[in-house]
């Protein structure tokens, strides 16, 4: 069997897993392996018993590294006299929510205390997150404004006197957030911030 079956970690936490035989002798005519269902979410190293590469009587054990907001499953599998079993770990790591100070039309926003008023949204269109890229791709105005297309009511994409304003009343730094690059702006009016994905793009042009 596989221990855990059931593996939930919190951001920044780990765990290892470790696959049990009885008797443990039968360890040795195992032809190990392991897969993962999706290796876009989960990265998953064998830290201790067999690899591919040679036998133990040692139990296998692999320390698994799984992305915000990911779930996934992962496979052990072993063969003995030809025939293969699979033990299964079910993986997950909750996403942890974006500081914000309110909500409108069911999307975040933080309040940043900018001369005009202004509140930045937490996420861009189509996303749930800020470390989530979003499809954001086309310029728009008035009604056909992609964002108050999707979102309605009075969201709208952030003009270039907009993104003025945030510069000249934020600092900002370089980091990586959840594992994703990107920038930190922080008010310099309430110490508030807002986290700003590189690969994403902002008033028409990629942040970067």
């Amino acid at each position: 069997k596989i221990e855990p079956e059931e593996l939930t970690l919190e951001i920044g936490e780990s765990a290892t897993v470790t696959v049990a035989c009885t008797p443990l002798k039968y360890l040795k005519y195992y032809s190990p392996g392991y897969a993962n269902r999706n290796d876009a979410v989960i990265d998953v190293e064998c830290i201790g018993g067999y690899n591919y590469n040679y036998y133990s009587t040692d139990p296998p054990t692999f320390r698994i590294t799984a992305k915000a907001g990911g779930e996934a499953t992962f496979d052990y599998f072993a063969t003995v006299n030809g025939e293969v079993t699979v033990v299964t770990c079910h993986v997950t790591v909750p996403y942890v929510e974006d500081d914000y100070d309110g909500e409108t039309d069911g999307h975040k926003w933080v309040d940043l205390g900018l001369p005009s008023g202004i509140k930045w949204a937490t996420c861009n269109i189509g996303t749930d997150y800020s470390t989530q890229v979003g499809p954001l791709l086309e310029w728009g105005e008035g009604e056909n404004d992609p964002v108050k297309v999707n979102w309605g009511g009075d969201w709208r994409m952030p003009t270039e006197a907009d993104a003025q304003e945030l510069r000249d009343n934020t600092t900002y730094e370089w980091i990586s957030y959840h594992g994703v690059p990107g920038a930190k702006f922080t008010s310099k009016i309430n110490g508030k911030s807002i986290f700003l994905a590189a690969d994403e793009r902002y008033y028409g042009i990629y942040l970067t």
